[in-house]
């Protein structure tokens, strides 16, 4: 059986105070990363999301028939904070990560290349930040096969449409990177819309070379 993969909550990114401390952003600011479940043969989390929205993320994971508990991997993408902050919602699970995560127990798996996992692949996308990983899955998305990539900060819509990958600003590694999770047929970015189909190849076209 094909994992299923279901997004708990869609990430958002609403900067209307920029020149906030980071950690008094978050605090006012609707920001947090998306939060994705896979259930095949494990349950696993991909990003957990900021503690505003955990009671989001927890009745969107009872909506699904599940209890933190339940949860037998998280797998963080990056280490910043708006993607790793709710870690100690899930006292049970394995934490996959390419760097330190203080989760509320002080529980730490580090991430190791090729790590094995029955549902999904974890793959290199460093870039946004060093180290970053991005998860790829062959599974069921709302009920049809997909190639699924869950990209964390690897790729954001905005950021392709503005031309920020194609230019001078972009930060090494970061265009191979988003054009490596558009390999796909859906799309969970870290923030804002799941991408699917034309809107998938629309990005493509734009980050192609003339």
């Amino acid at each position: 059986m094909k994992p299923v993969v279901t997004l708990l909550l869609r990430g958002e990114h609403d900067h209307d105070f920029p020149n906030l401390p980071p950690e008094l952003s978050m605090r006012i600011e609707p920001i947090t990363s998306s939060v994705t479940l896979v259930r095949g043969q494990t349950i696993t989390i991909v990003d957990t999301g900021t503690p505003p929205f955990a009671g989001s993320i927890l009745r969107a994971l009872r909506d699904q028939g599940m209890s933190p508990d339940d949860v037998e991997y998280l797998v963080v993408t990056h280490q910043h904070q708006d993607h790793w902050r709710n870690v100690g919602l899930f006292p049970k699970a394995t934490l996959i990560a390419g760097h330190n995560v203080t989760a509320v127990d002080g529980r730490v798996d580090v991430y190791r290349e090729h790590i094995p996992h029955p549902d999904v692949v974890i793959f290199d996308t460093t870039g946004h930040t060093i180290p970053h990983y991005s998860v790829k899955v062959e599974g069921l998305w709302n009920g049809r096969e997909a190639r699924i990539v869950i990209a964390g900060d690897a790729i954001r819509e905005d950021l392709v449409r503005n031309g920020y990958y194609v230019s001078s600003r972009a930060k090494p590694g970061e265009l191979s990177s988003a054009q490596k999770c558009l390999e796909a047929d859906v799309v969970i970015p870290g923030h804002y819309d799941v991408l699917e189909s034309e809107r998938i190849a629309e990005l493509r076209a734009l980050l192609s070379p003339a």
